[in-house]
């Protein structure tokens, strides 16, 4: 038994201290709603886009008070509505969106990322995601596989600038118990460059891979 903790246990307690709703579920998607709600407020209405996924909001990004640009990003796969193989789809969706995001953020002084809500998806999509934010080529993650037979070898993983005009202004990035696995993976790239910055709650710890 894993005891609840972060925004999970708020949503428990707060479930539990109410009589509107009798399902858990629908409770927490009228949170989810309320907070994106709360979410547009601090944005400036004419600033805001959204793509990615099926239904283009898994991506969403805008301007508060024409300073600080704000990017969510909700999952780190399913990106792509394509018949191309899942990866190189997602992938392609991220060389697509990021520079979007980025060219309309590029007049602000700082960026917000916010990746508490996203609960994973694939380490290269977040990997490629880095690529954006860095000037140089930089080693930043390792893992290894582990069973009763003993370890594998190491597998590195590095950035690569994806552009001659990364943003090297300040960054911070949100986290909390909710982000996961590859956004994980994304923290702990984005945690080796100078510019970055993060805040909130630990993350939720599961950087096992599924083994094919």
């Amino acid at each position: 038994f894993v005891q609840p903790k972060g925004s999970e246990l708020a949503i428990i307690e707060g479930f539990a201290s109410q009589s509107e709703f009798d399902d858990i579920g629908n409770y927490e998607d009228a949170l989810s709603d309320g907070y994106f709600e709360v979410l547009l407020s601090y944005l400036d209405d004419s600033s805001v886009k959204q793509d990615g996924g099926v239904d283009e909001d898994l991506v969403t990004w805008g301007i508060i008070n024409e300073q600080v640009g704000y990017l969510q990003i909700l999952e780190m796969s399913e990106l792509a509505v394509s018949d191309e193989e899942e990866l190189k789809a997602d992938l392609a969706a991220v060389d697509r969106i990021i520079p979007l995001v980025l060219s309309d953020l590029q007049d602000t002084d700082a960026l917000i990322i916010d990746v508490r809500r996203n609960g994973g998806g694939t380490d290269a999509v977040s990997l490629g995601i880095a690529n954006y934010f860095t000037d140089e080529t930089r080693l930043v993650v390792s893992k290894r596989a582990r069973s009763y037979l003993g370890e594998s070898a190491e597998l590195t993983a590095s950035i690569s600038p994806a552009t001659q005009n990364p943003f090297l202004k300040p960054i911070v990035i949100l986290s909390s118990h909710d982000t996961g696995s590859a956004a994980e993976v994304f923290l702990m790239a984005m945690k080796a460059l100078a510019q970055v910055t993060l805040i909130g709650e630990n993350s939720e710890g599961i950087f096992s891979d599924t083994l094919g």
